[in-house]
């Protein structure tokens, strides 16, 4: 799916630059850019994007989170906010719609990038789209590649039980590890916030709690364990033989995604 994206952005430099941008990125279906909010109203009336990069500052009565309350009246369009300013009172207001990513000026193209992946992954499965290098090549997305003394080796993300939180690093449970139970685990140079928001494009790895992204492929149970200090279950995922606690924070999220008849 090509997602029609809405830019809002009065600096005509800028504005141009980010449909470059995005084009590079591989986006074709983009409106604007346009200086105003009351222009981009105008355009969108009857034909909502359905992702708005939106500058906070704009010619006009209207900024651009008053436009995100009015594009997110009737459907919810991710929002991705840029700006310049820090005070309290604007970062305040411009959570108050929810963004998806908030992106102060001036942004890397990486930035820009897992901004928008993160809009898309907020529109639903059935609307998601491939990762795409600077020059609108495809990223080879069926694995990732780790660096060890003597260059780099792959692991397959299908292959991947869970990614385990260690500080600042991570390690990586696969199967073939589990079996063999091997001690020393492969170790991710990222902490598990920055991998959720790199692994974003997989759509079965997904964050499960404070410490663990499970990979969903692999559940084979799901446990609803009751205790007297809950008003709710708590969820539990079997994965190969290893039980991992869902967080509350994260539930609602990874209970969604199964069909449960």
């Amino acid at each position: 799916m090509n997602p029609a994206i809405l830019i809002v952005e009065d600096k005509a430099i800028l504005a141009h630059d980010i449909i470059d941008r995005l084009q590079q990125f591989g986006y074709q279906n983009l409106y604007g850019p346009f200086e105003s909010a009351e222009e981009a109203l105008i355009e969108c009336e009857n034909d909502l994007p359905d992702i708005a990069i939106l500058d906070i500052q704009l010619k006009g009565s209207m900024s651009g989170i008053d436009l995100a309350k009015r594009l997110n009246k009737n459907i919810k369009v991710p929002i991705i906010y840029l700006t310049q300013l820090q005070d309290d009172k604007t970062f305040k207001d411009s959570i108050s719609t929810f963004p998806v990513a908030y992106l102060n000026k001036p942004f890397t193209n990486n930035e820009l990038r897992v901004a928008i992946v993160n809009a898309v992954n907020e529109l639903g499965d059935e609307r998601s789209v491939t990762i795409k290098d600077y020059d609108g090549m495809e990223v080879l997305d069926d694995r990732i590649f780790l660096r060890n003394g003597r260059g780099k080796f792959y692991i397959k993300l299908d292959d991947i039980l869970w990614i385990k939180a260690n500080g600042e690093t991570s390690t990586i449970m696969t199967k073939d590890r589990l079996e063999a139970d091997l001690k020393v685990l492969p170790v991710i140079g990222h902490n598990l916030s920055s991998l959720e928001s790199k692994l974003s494009f997989c759509k079965y790895l997904i964050r499960g709690s404070r410490f663990f992204m499970v990979n969903l492929k692999h559940v084979d149970r799901i446990i609803d364990q009751q205790s007297e200090s809950r008003t709710t279950p708590q969820k539990i995922l079997l994965i190969a033989d290893n039980e991992i606690i869902i967080g509350d924070k994260y539930r609602k999220k990874v209970m969604d995604r199964f069909l449960i008849l």
